[in-house]
């Protein structure tokens, strides 16, 4: 993969348009919270609670489709640090972490938050340390950077193949959870 030629400006209004969308995440929750107490059908609620996020979600990505593998893997570089920091965050509390996490706690108890810590201590130095050159490089995986860095396909073969069996158990723990 080619570095990008020149940097591209972040999107100034990429707050605001967070900003709609949680606004309307909100406002539809509330709003059905409202029509739950004036004695709306469950019929009607349900449904409307899983249908309108999905048309929110549907007119998203139809409205920003793209064919530049540049765009589709890294929204062309516009994204600010802080944004993407919050998305790492929010995989980070995904599912097999908000159970294993609270699982753990209850188990080991106070030792537990050691784990957490380290978790999350671990996310942070990762991206101090990989995130800058990641992103200067153009390539958009781990395993396509140290390939590019070290200019060695089986450095990158061997590096995708280590990455496969933990994100295979994620993969497992996050289906199983959404069965629960």
């Amino acid at each position: 993969m080619k570095a990008p030629s020149r940097l591209r400006q972040s999107n100034p209004h990429l707050g605001a348009y967070y900003g709609i969308i949680t606004s309307a995440v909100i406002s539809l929750v509330i709003g059905l919270a409202m029509f739950e107490q004036l004695g709306w059908s469950q019929l009607w609620l349900a449904p409307a609670l899983i249908l309108v996020p999905l048309l929110l979600y549907l007119v998203i990505a139809a409205s920003a489709r793209t064919l530049d593998a540049g765009d589709f893997f890294a929204s062309g570089r516009r994204v600010p640090p802080v944004y993407n920091g919050a998305v790492l965050a929010a995989i980070l509390i995904g599912g097999a972490g908000f159970f294993g996490y609270t699982g753990t706690l209850f188990f080991l108890g106070f030792d537990g938050l050691a784990i957490g810590l380290a978790w999350t201590t671990g996310l942070l130095v990762a991206g101090l340390l990989f995130v800058p050159y990641l992103r200067k490089s153009g390539a958009y995986t781990l395993p396509a950077f140290l390939g590019q860095r070290f200019r060695s396909r089986s450095i990158r073969v061997c590096a995708s193949l280590l990455q496969l069996p933990p994100t295979a158990l994620l993969l497992a723990a996050e289906i199983k959870i959404a069965a629960l």
